[in-house]
């Protein structure tokens, strides 16, 4: 995050999404998908050897972010056009690009 800025900021959270992908597509509902996001804060895959679904290795995640391809123009754009008074992005700027 320190030398990549913003850009890997959204990386990190499309691997986490990715390697939860198949949990979070069992879930009907909002809450059911709130649920399996919100636990990967409690479980840390220490080992190869576990055998919790909802377990994460956060060094394989980093690396897996690193290697993903993200327009950074426009992560820089959106951010630049993040309207912080009413917490949204105002999405006019991408009739620009």
């Amino acid at each position: 995050m320190l030398t990549e800025g913003w850009p890997f900021f959204y990386k990190i959270i499309y691997a986490f999404l990715q390697h939860f992908e198949k949990q979070i597509k069992a879930e009907d509902d909002l809450m059911g998908i709130l649920t399996v996001l919100k636990s990967q804060n409690h479980i840390i895959k220490n080992s190869n050897k576990s055998k919790n679904p909802l377990s994460i290795d956060w060094n394989q995640l980093f690396h897996k972010a690193q290697k993903i391809e993200i327009d950074t123009y426009f992560i820089y754009k959106m951010h630049s056009n993040f309207d912080v008074d009413n917490q949204w992005f105002r999405t006019s700027f991408l009739d620009n690009k």
